[in-house]
């Protein structure tokens, strides 16, 4: 546990590759090959490693499967949920995501004209959907579509298990996306939040869903903009969503995922409370961003809440040398957000033009 597991992985291709070669015939281990890529992509986007490769062979591996066995049940469900995988590791880099969409949904139509009954399958289907809803929404565009979709394979999937805690994860998770756009509309997003969070109180009880928290933690922070905008108090649903934060990290300590959101909480707690709580939350989010980003550096958002986070330091310090040391590294963390991301500039812009002002002033010293 915790060890590098390349080794393993490499021995595992070996060994079948060697079957494969004896009997090429064989799908299940052309399949299982294809479930050693996807492991492994997984693992190399945990630590910020290119898996684009391994996706690809995955996808062929199952490709290959389906070939050999048309009716491969499991091959095509692996095969949308790799798709769906590798369209999540795109959108968190601002890639468009049409053609994984594209070649899922293909996939899942070809398996379910050989069985209505395939568990997970539509969760897989909705999961890519909702994979291009993002980079729909975040390229500030409509995703009511694609959530219409997903919410239709979502309800296929319930008849075939009803009590299924990954199909209320997807869900929530479609929900969530429909409260963003709203906002985006700057409509109430109130049904979507409280049908989100039913979604999530299905599961959250469950001591090693640290997912569930996050997803919870979100909605939180959707509703606390909208009470924002809406010149309402915002203290209870960033308590709420500080709570759900704190708990998957403690779930889930070496999440990346799990401590960016931390951060990002604590930077909205940070800018609604007066300045001394403010400087405590900052100095602790700041603590996570570094966390997060030591475990998983190709992490967009994360560097982006970082140079969020330094500039509002920054803006509580006199002008000194510090201070600028302090903006520069905002520049630089938002600078490299943008590398990775180019679609966050939407979000951060703001933030961006703060630190390019504040470095044009001289420092209080030079202008005696």
């Amino acid at each position: 546990i915790g060890q590098d597991p390349s080794k393993s992985w490499n021995r595992a291709i070996h060994a079948l590759g060697q079957a494969i070669a004896t009997a090429p015939k064989f799908p299940w281990a052309v399949n299982d090959l294809g479930l050693v890529y996807q492991e492994r992509a997984q693992w190399l986007v945990s630590k910020s490693l290119d898996p684009e490769p391994d996706f690809k062979l995955a996808i062929s591996s199952f490709r290959k499967a389906i070939d050999i066995h048309p009716e491969y049940i499991s091959a095509y469900n692996n095969l949308v949920l790799t798709y769906a995988s590798f369209a999540q590791y795109q959108v968190a880099h601002g890639r468009d995501v049409s053609k994984q969409l594209q070649e899922a949904s293909r996939a899942a139509e070809n398996a379910s004209a050989i069985s209505k009954s395939i568990p997970n399958l539509r969760n897989n289907l909705a999961l890519a959907k909702l994979q291009m809803a993002k980079y729909l929404l975040d390229t500030k565009q409509d995703p009511s579509v694609l959530l219409t979709d997903a919410e239709k394979d979502l309800a296929a999937s319930r008849e075939i298990n009803p009590n299924d805690d990954v199909n209320s994860f997807v869900h929530g998770s479609a929900m969530l996306l429909a409260a963003k756009y709203q906002l985006l509309q700057r409509k109430s997003p109130t049904l979507f939040l409280q049908t989100g969070q039913a979604d999530v109180q299905r599961v959250v009880e469950k001591p090693s869903e640290a997912d569930f928290h996050l997803l919870a933690c979100r909605l939180r922070l959707v509703e606390t903009e909208w009470a924002r905008q809406q010149g309402h108090p915002t203290t209870m649903p960033l308590r709420l969503a500080l709570a759900d934060a704190r708990r998957a990290v403690s779930l889930s300590p070496t999440s990346a995922d799990a401590l960016t959101e931390l951060a990002r909480v604590l930077l909205a707690q940070s800018v609604a409370t007066p300045p001394r709580p403010l400087l405590r939350s900052l100095t602790e989010a700041l603590s996570a961003t570094d966390r997060a980003l030591s475990l998983q550096n190709d992490l967009p958002q994360g560097h982006a809440i970082r140079g969020a986070l330094l500039l509002r330091k920054a803006e509580q310090l006199v002008s000194t040398d510090e201070k600028q040391r302090m903006l520069q590294s905002a520049e630089e963390s938002l600078a490299r957000a943008w590398a990775q991301n180019p679609l966050l500039r939407h979000d951060y812009e703001s933030d961006r033009r703060r630190v390019a002002s504040l470095l044009t002033q001289k420092p209080v010293q030079e202008r005696r």
